[in-house]
């Protein structure tokens, strides 16, 4: 598989199991992630198709019902794999996660409750942080933001969290760049 197939693939890691696929969703993470490889004048939108229904021909993919597609368990465990620690996907209803010290790309998703979840560490290396699904609850955020020196892309889905991690997160700021004046 081409390595730029290969990180699309990879990053499909982000996704829970149990999650249908929508094309258009998947190619907005990977223009996210800047997975697609174009020199400028080819339109993104239609690099990331071809991704995508390559992932499908390789049976990676597998459709499902009014163009939706799914992932098999297997492939999904295949994925997960080969994104070792790099990606990172904060799921369930656990009370308190450890993010693995080498995560990059991590993805929130709801465990089902309203339930919060607390942050025990967050990685100095996470570059991107991303909403799966339209209700998240950290309880704790600025655990999440504080030694993220490297965060560059913060994408929320309109949901609970964008309205409680936001304000949250510009606080936490604030105490960084107050902390850095002394």
């Amino acid at each position: 598989m081409p390595l730029h197939l290969k990180l699309c693939f990879v990053s499909l890691s982000l996704y829970s199991k149990d999650i249908y696929l929508d094309e258009n969703r998947v190619i907005s993470l990977w223009k996210l992630l800047d997975l697609l490889n174009c020199d400028g004048s080819d339109n993104k939108d239609e690099i990331g198709n071809m991704y995508f229904n390559e992932l499908v021909q390789r049976s990676l993919l597998q459709n499902y019902v009014d163009g939706q597609r799914v992932m098999h368990d297997l492939v999904h465990d295949l994925a997960c794999f080969l994104a070792g620690d790099e990606f990172f996907r904060l799921e369930g209803d656990k009370p308190v996660i450890q993010i693995p010290r080498d995560a990059r790309y991590m993805s929130i998703l709801s465990g089902g409750k309203r339930s919060s979840t607390y942050i025990s560490n967050a990685s100095q290396s996470l570059r991107v942080i991303t909403t799966m699904t339209d209700n998240s609850y950290i309880g704790n955020p600025e655990a999440l933001f504080m030694n993220c020196m490297k965060l560059r892309i913060i994408y929320l889905m309109q949901d609970s969290l964008a309205k409680y991690l936001v304000p949250n997160y510009l606080r936490a700021y604030a105490r960084i760049m107050e902390a850095l004046k002394y």
